[in-house]
């Protein structure tokens, strides 16, 4: 066998393993109650395989909203590819305040960057106040 031979055949195999994960995200995303119209999952799916994302590991998820629906990345997700990178020097984040003045607060330190990054997300541009919103608020923001 040559070179070519081992390349068509990985190939093949490439495309069974996709073939494969789309049937099996398919019908996990329905287990799930997960109602999104077959161009939104394919839709989903594809994004999954763009960013190399599993929704079986709860990496991302996809949330019907309305007509559409959002695409929400586990944070692990983002650690993993911080700690992967080589840079990164350490992270702490914490909530301030209550009610609709509560906020979220993430400082990144990086081992190339003087300074550490740190961003804020208000509780009141994001919460849609049903369901888990409303129950844990703290926990979704």
């Amino acid at each position: 066998m040559n070179i070519n031979e081992i390349k068509v055949i990985e190939s093949k195999d490439n495309e069974l393993m996709a073939q494969d994960f789309t049937k099996l995200a398919g019908e996990y995303l329905a287990s799930m109650g997960n109602k999104l119209p077959e161009n939104q999952r394919t839709q989903f799916l594809e994004i999954c395989r763009s960013f190399c994302l599993n929704p079986f590991k709860r990496e991302i998820y996809a949330i019907p909203y309305g007509n559409d629906f959002n695409i929400i990345v586990g944070f692990e997700v983002y650690l993993k590819r911080a700690e992967r990178s080589g840079k990164l020097s350490g992270w702490k984040v914490w909530t301030e305040g209550e009610g609709n003045a509560m906020k979220a607060v993430i400082e990144i330190h990086r081992k190339d960057f003087d300074f550490a990054f740190t961003h804020e997300v208000y509780l009141t541009e994001y919460s849609t106040g049903k369901s888990m919103w409303a129950k844990a608020p703290k926990t979704m923001i």
